[in-house]
């Protein structure tokens, strides 16, 4: 399994005293049953690897995105016009999505919520606030008109789950 670069923990851009991100090659191969993994400089996704197709050998390619990642992605545009045709070309059919987090839309506002702590809170990225149902209605429209296979994880060591299941069901002949 190959792992972006990028996907490693940084200096918070604002605060010099925190950080910011996971370092996901070393969760993966903390994993209790680790993978080969490497670092690898990827155009698209985060994780990729080979595996085996209905129709023979194929590239895996996994994006990872956090809720605020993604929402930011979406309402500038660069998920749709940067991201995923990347991934498209270098994966095809074998693209996938990993929405990491937790989330809810609000029943009585429609507001999206993120969990922090033990309570929910509206998800802001910035200053812009998000209804549940755009988020949704997005990732289901990727779903319906892209190849893009799309899966929500709650945290990063769901995410190493996700993507070591993933690897194990690509591994059958």
């Amino acid at each position: 399994i190959y792992v972006d670069l990028r996907e490693k923990e940084r200096v918070h851009p604002h605060d010099s005293t925190r950080t910011v991100g996971t370092d996901m090659l070393t969760l993966l191969r903390s994993h209790r049953t680790p993978p080969p993994a490497h670092p690898k400089q990827h155009d698209a996704g985060a994780f990729c690897f080979s595996g085996n197709g209905p129709e023979g050998p194929v590239l895996v390619g996994i994006e990872r995105k956090t809720v605020k990642g993604l929402l930011s992605d979406i309402r500038s545009g660069r998920l749709s016009g940067e991201q995923l045709p990347k991934l498209f070309r270098e994966y095809g059919p074998e693209s996938w999505l990993v929405v990491e987090g937790r989330y809810r839309s609000n029943w009585s506002t429609g507001m999206l919520e993120t969990k922090r702590g033990r309570d929910w809170a509206p998800c802001q990225v910035g200053t812009q606030t998000f209804v549940g149902l755009e988020m949704e209605a997005y990732l289901n429209t990727l779903q319906m008109c892209t190849p893009l296979n799309v899966k929500h994880t709650v945290d990063e060591r769901s995410t190493v789950e996700f993507v070591l299941a993933l690897h194990h069901s690509y591994s059958k002949p």
